[in-house]
């Protein structure tokens, strides 16, 4: 997944992003390499996916991962807020719905 920074992102947003990098499950794109499709789209002091190349339920899937393996701290409220009102996901009915869609497809899994 790429995760599209530029210089208008909060010190906060940028190192959520590097975390995301080091855990290996994002490759952290800066303004000058974006697509200008792409910097059209990006709302100001968001992080931004590319939807065109990752879906919305592989970044839950991400974001819950990490969170159930303890890497993210807070309530699943707070996780669930904090992607409605910093990312381009959705808002927060919608995130709501596909965290819960996507944590009953991990215990599936076996997680």
């Amino acid at each position: 997944m790429r995760v599209y920074l530029d210089p208008t992102d909060t010190a906060g947003q940028e190192k959520m992003a590097e975390a995301l990098q080091a855990c290996g499950v994002a490759k952290l794109v800066y303004g000058q390499e974006m697509t200008a499709d792409v910097q059209l789209k990006k709302a100001g002091g968001q992080l931004c996916f590319d939807f065109e190349k990752v879906s919305k339920h592989d970044v839950m899937m991400t974001f819950l991962t990490l969170y159930e393996r303890g890497l993210i701290i807070g309530t699943k409220d707070a996780l669930q807020t904090f992607l409605a009102t910093s990312s381009n996901l959705g808002n927060k009915e919608s995130v709501h719905k596909l965290y819960v869609r996507c944590l009953q497809e991990y215990v599936r899994k076996g997680h």
